[in-house]
């Protein structure tokens, strides 16, 4: 139906008629606008409409006639139900004006108004004229306030959690408890009606945290649950009228099956009402403001925070967690921020177990005040709380116990923190992987199928299949609830999927059906709380929980893992190293070895121990037929007299000392008396030795004899072969003992014949 413009057929003398002395004339100008309201009932707003309008709100407020009055009510009203929404900048001048009349006890003034009012409310939200209902409800008049709170209980009956304006709410309030001490008995009994409308919306939760004032008063309590009683029985629990609905929601877009419902379920009060039935109460937190709790805190807080006794530690944190109770509203600063990294690191580092605890409560109230605000230091928390709950007293364990149950449910998803909830579940101690194990069972029973991230159970899976093998037998049972919790979310076809290997296991799987069977009877097979809900459901489900995690911190790097191919195997390790091609032993530069090459210069090698003849060897005083092998040491090596090599050396030594370097000393050497030959792994000799006579060889040998004890056991894996401590004696050499000596070295200092010089025989 097309809006008809009221004001077109208006004659020149309404004006006149309207500001005539006549009571009666005054009657006769509204009359002309009221007459034309029965048969157009959509009206267009024209300028001239406007200035009527404002006509008629005068004259209700300054007009001396009730009966002129009660007109111009009337015709507002359905000016009001013709116009909708283009009524609404009107709205708030109308309320004040009739708030301010209702002190009228006549029922002909004050039955109009009553209509208006309510005609007047489904054209605008609660929050345009909260302030007008505020001066209502504080009127000097008690018939003002007590009328202005029995038409705030009647607008309040209308709504539900879906529709109710929570600003509004948290306005009205405080004078709510005001009037609820009225001195006027009808006013206390409408501030009653008000306050128990206010609690079907907001849920019992809020409602108690808003008027706690009340709440804490048994005998106002009596009688705002009396009321709440009656409501209940007219409206039912949940349900909002079509005009709220109108108002507040897209009503157009919703579907005529819903539009049907809506209408027959608020119209007949059953209980859930409205197509909105199944809405969430509101939250107490969204009622409260903002609070800086750093305001507060005492100057020197951090010098007490950081002092040296423990007693003044606590009396900083204490301070501070006294403004936590009950959690309030809290304002993240970088203050505040400050503060928390402060108490995490007071409860990872802090000596004194008292001083531990407190800081966990602190953070406790701060982590339920800040919601997602704390979302920042999660992993942190979860990280130092998993590793103290080694601590078996309950002193500190009941506290970390409830930070963490506090950080889960309100400040992140569960991606969030799955990395710590693994480094948990793997820990050392035993008393840490138990506790981690129990708050997860307590995390995941709060959840349901349509709040629990898939890719978290994937996460955690590989950790409970080990823990469930745990040593420890209290680790093993909390991993089966674990389990079964799980089982319980994602269901058993999932779940033994995931969980196969305790799926095949006969004993472990009857075990996790009777830690399932308890949950289900305990929680049901479905049901999220609250705060799981608000966390996961209201940011879109699993995908949006994923998204959040992915988004609200740094991407975990991936860790490269090397294919089949890039991973030499171990034959071809060995064949590389002790078979190198034709090509590499006449290459000058050694074949890179497998295993990092370690140089220790200190260990001299064959080819660089200078020659020295036997006549200069030192005699042992003691008689042996061959020397006897010292096993290696540092001390031995640094008490070796073996002479430091020369600068030119140094390049022989660092090559002869690698591991790819073969002395192959099983090789047997040439027939005849010629130079010794020391041959490398790449085919290059390291230099020649010119020829000695037997005596001079004799004792280069034994250089190198005892240079070969130096060395370490662990020999390299080139070398081939039997550990050898001497070299074979090539022929055509004599025996040390065949060579001439001077009678006076025959016998030693002791009457004993001092040792043979020379190799030992094979």
């Amino acid at each position: 139906m097309d809006p008809v413009d009221v004001t077109a057929k208006l004659s020149n003398k309404f004006e006149e008629l309207l500001s005539s002395t006549k009571w009666q004339e005054r009657i006769e100008g509204v009359e002309l606008i009221c007459s034309q309201l029965e048969s157009q009932p959509r009206v267009l707003l024209t300028d001239r409409l406007a200035q009527v309008i404002k006509a008629f709100t005068k004259l209700i407020e300054k007009d001396v006639n009730i009966n002129v009055e009660a007109k111009a009510a009337t015709t507002l009203k359905g000016l009001a139900f013709g116009m909708r929404k283009d009524f609404a900048s009107f709205v708030p001048k109308i309320m004040s004006v009739a708030f301010d009349k209702l002190k009228e006890k006549k029922a002909t003034l004050r039955e109009p108004l009553h209509a208006l009012l309510d005609a007047a409310s489904y054209t605008v939200s609660m929050t345009a004229y909260a302030a007008q209902i505020e001066e209502g409800l504080s009127n000097k008049n008690p018939q003002s306030r007590h009328q202005t709170a029995m038409f705030l209980s009647r607008l309040l009956a209308q709504h539900d959690s879906s529709t109710v304006p929570v600003e509004a709410i948290k306005a009205i309030a405080p004078v709510c408890i005001k009037i609820s001490n009225d001195s006027d008995g009808d006013v206390r009994s409408a501030a009653f009606q008000v306050i128990a409308a206010i609690w079907r919306c907001i849920g019992e939760a809020a409602a108690k945290r808003l008027f706690a004032e009340v709440a804490n008063d048994k005998l106002k309590m009596d009688k705002v649950m009396e009321c709440h009683a009656k409501l209940i029985e007219e409206k039912g629990e949940k349900g909002a009228s079509i005009e709220m609905l109108r108002l507040h929601t897209n009503f157009k877009s919703m579907p005529a099956a819903a539009v049907k419902t809506a209408t027959s379920e608020s119209c007949s009060g059953d209980d859930g009402g409205s197509a909105s039935a199944a809405s969430a109460e509101i939250d107490p937190w969204d009622l409260l403001d903002a609070v800086d709790l750093t305001r507060k805190l005492a100057s020197n807080f951090d010098e007490l925070l950081s002092s040296k006794k423990w007693q003044e530690r606590i009396e900083a944190i204490e301070s501070l967690t006294v403004q936590l109770e009950p959690p309030p509203k809290i304002q993240l600063n970088d203050r505040l921020a400050d503060i928390i990294k402060s108490l995490i690191k007071v409860i990872e580092k802090d000596l004194n177990i008292n001083v531990q605890a407190a800081a966990a409560k602190s953070l406790t109230g701060m982590s339920c005040g800040l919601r997602t605000g704390y979302s920042p230091f999660v992993q942190k928390t979860m990280s130092v709380s998993f590793d103290k709950l080694k601590e078996k007293k309950a002193a500190l364990r009941d506290p970390l116990n409830a930070l963490l149950d506090a950080v889960s449910n309100n400040s992140a998803p569960c991606t969030q923190f799955i990395d710590q909830l693994e480094e948990g579940l793997s820990s050392k101690n035993p008393q840490s992987r138990l506790q981690t194990a129990l708050f997860l069972y307590r995390y995941l029973i709060c959840h349901d199928s349509s709040t629990l991230p898939l890719d978290f159970v994937k996460g955690i899976a590989p950790f409970c299949i080990k823990a469930a093998s745990d040593a420890d037998g209290d680790v093993r049972n909390a991993i089966l609830q674990v389990m079964a919790a799980v089982w319980r979310c994602i269901g058993e076809a999932a779940a033994k999927k995931i969980f196969a290997q305790i799926a095949e296991d006969k004993i472990k799987l009857d075990k996790l059906t009777e830690c399932y069977t308890k949950l289900v009877e305990e929680k049901g097979t479905s049901g999220a709380t609250t705060e799981i809900r608000r966390l996961h459901v209201n940011a879109g489900g699993r995908q949006a929980a994923n998204a959040s995690a992915q988004n609200s911190s740094a991407p975990k790097p991936t860790r490269p893992v090397a294919s089949a191919s890039a991973r030499p195997s171990n034959s071809s390790r060995t064949s590389t190293a002790a078979a190198p091609s034709s090509s590499a032993r006449k290459s000058t530069q050694p074949v890179p070895a497998t295993r990092p090459i370690q140089q220790t210069p200190n260990r001299p090698s064959a080819a660089a121990v200078p020659r020295v003849s036997s006549a200069q060897q030192p005699r042992p005083s003691v008689p042996s037929t061959r020397p006897t092998p010292r096993p290696f040491s540092s001390q031995t090596a640094a008490t070796a007299g073996t002479p430091r090599p020369l600068p030119a050396q140094k390049n022989a030594l660092t090559t002869a000392n690698r591991p790819n370097i073969v002395r192959t000393a099983a090789q047997p050497l040439a027939q005849k008396t010629g130079p010794v030959r020391v041959t490398a792994s790449n085919g290059t000799l390291p230099g020649q030795v010119e020829q000695q006579p037997p005596a001079v060889v004799s004792g280069a040998r034994q250089s190198v004899q005892q240079t070969q004890m130096r060395m370490p056991r662990e020999r390299s894996d080139l070398q081939k072969g039997p550990r050898s401590t001497s070299i074979p004696r090539p022929s055509g050499i004599k025996p040390p003992s065949s060579v001439s000596r001077p009678p006076s070295a025959a016998v030693g200092p002791t009457g004993l014949r001092p040792p043979t010089v020379g190799l030992a025989k094979k």
